[in-house]
């Protein structure tokens, strides 16, 4: 998202290694309890509530949820949430996962449980594992399933369902091909019918959002009407190239790439790279300072619709800037970022230049001065209303262990 640093879409800050032979020896005693209840409430895209009442044969002394979900990680195991419980018979408790604490999970993903309950002894009984698919409810999902791909649409005919699916096929292809890399599973595009549902689908989002791609999940949220098939030609390739170079530089290093060039290759795979703002428009921006740097767009772009629209071009007119010299250049940089290496360096190792140093080259090459030279007095931000801007989000997911509260509720803290 815009308004927060990217961070790496696994669950390895999270999660805690649960040896098989562990859960084997405690589940072979879940016999011991009498589970009544054992539940997870959906209130999309907010909020989780898992439930219990079991009956249990001794006297509790601690209980713990374990769960986790099917996305990409980079550690085997689950997340443990300590949770409050009214003794009893039947012991009862709910604890309430709030997803401001660690952003949407996107509709598809299957979340799976179990409860660890401890008598006073020290004695486990892990109860049986269940499942459960995310699931907005608030439209009735058309689907159409090709291979390596399943879309998913709210409003429209089927043949508008089989266009959409005509476009994000060809794009997995051109992204998955430009990368060298090939989407492992299968991809999935929900398509709401307006910038307003797709809005109400998500949690901390711009107003002039389009749409957001979730790469652990190889899952897509993009807002499209019927009628505005010129915009999916964009939308969806921009989309799609974001899962196809997330599985690319996946890695377990906390490496990532800077938003200005996840974003640029994105705009790169659009079928009309100069939809959003001319060069001129770029350049006087850049050259103002309302921008103040390349580097200042590595985590993110501004909430300003104009800029953030402005952001998006010039990101995109830099990748190109790196392409031109060489798509296995290009191709080794990623190879750097999948290793560990920092953008800076891996920008050094392959280019002989750092963000800085591209920044300067970039300007040079359409005739601005570089930036220590440019003018440092910036020009006051739009004040026009905001709106959709006509390019796509990247959005990644982590999760985060949550303290449960009196009553088992969650109070809201500020996300980074």
């Amino acid at each position: 998202m815009f308004h927060r640093a990217l961070v790496v879409s696994t669950l390895a800050v999270a999660l805690i290694a649960s040896p098989a032979s562990s859960v084997s020896q405690t589940q072979a005693a879940a016999a011991s309890l009498t589970v009544t209840r054992n539940e997870a409430e959906q209130h999309y895209p907010a909020t989780i509530t898992f439930r219990l009442e079991v009956q249990p044969t001794s006297k509790p002394g601690r209980l713990t949820l374990l769960y986790h979900t099917s996305g990409r990680t980079c550690v085997q195991g689950v997340v443990r949430q300590p949770v409050d419980f009214t003794p009893g018979s039947p012991l009862k408790a709910d604890w309430v996962w709030d997803l401001r604490f660690s952003d949407t999970l996107p509709p598809g993903v299957t979340i799976s449980w179990q409860w660890e309950v401890a008598d006073e002894s020290g004695h486990v009984t892990l109860t049986p594992e269940k499942t459960a698919t995310i699931t907005d409810k608030a439209f009735d999902w058309k689907r159409l399933t090709r291979p390596g791909l399943v879309v998913h649409w709210a409003d429209g005919s089927d043949d508008f369902g089989a266009s959409l699916a005509d476009i994000a096929e060809a794009s997995l292809k051109r992204a998955a091909a430009s990368m060298k890399v090939k989407p492992g599973g299968d991809v999935h595009l929900w398509i709401y019918p307006n910038a307003q549902a797709l809005k109400a689908a998500l949690i901390f989002t711009p107003e002039w959002l389009g749409g957001e791609a979730f790469p652990d999940y190889a899952t897509v949220l993009l807002a499209v009407s019927p009628s505005e098939m010129t915009w999916a030609k964009s939308g969806i390739p921009h989309e799609l190239m974001h899962l196809v170079v997330g599985q690319r530089i996946f890695n377990c290093q906390a490496a990532r790439l800077p938003t200005w060039l996840n974003e640029g290759l994105a705009v790169q795979a659009e079928t009309d790279v100069n939809l959003h703002s001319t060069l001129k428009v770029i350049t006087t921006t850049v050259s103002s300072g309302r921008i103040e740097s390349l580097r200042a767009l590595a985590n993110g772009f501004q909430s300003d619709s104009h800029l953030a629209s402005v952001a998006y071009a010039w990101s995109g007119r830099i990748a190109a800037f790196l392409i031109a010299k060489g798509a296995e250049k290009m191709a080794a940089l990623l190879d750097h970022v999948q290793q560990g290496d920092t953008i800076d360096d891996a920008l050094q190792a392959v280019y002989g230049f750092d963000t800085d140093g591209l920044d300067t080259a970039w300007r040079q090459s359409v005739g601005l001065m570089p930036r220590a030279l440019a003018t440092s007095t910036p020009t006051p931000a739009s004040s026009a209303k905001p709106k959709r801007t006509p390019v796509p989000t990247l959005v990644l997911w982590t999760a985060v262990p949550q303290s449960p509260q009196p009553h088992q509720t969650q109070t809201p803290v500020a996300n980074p």
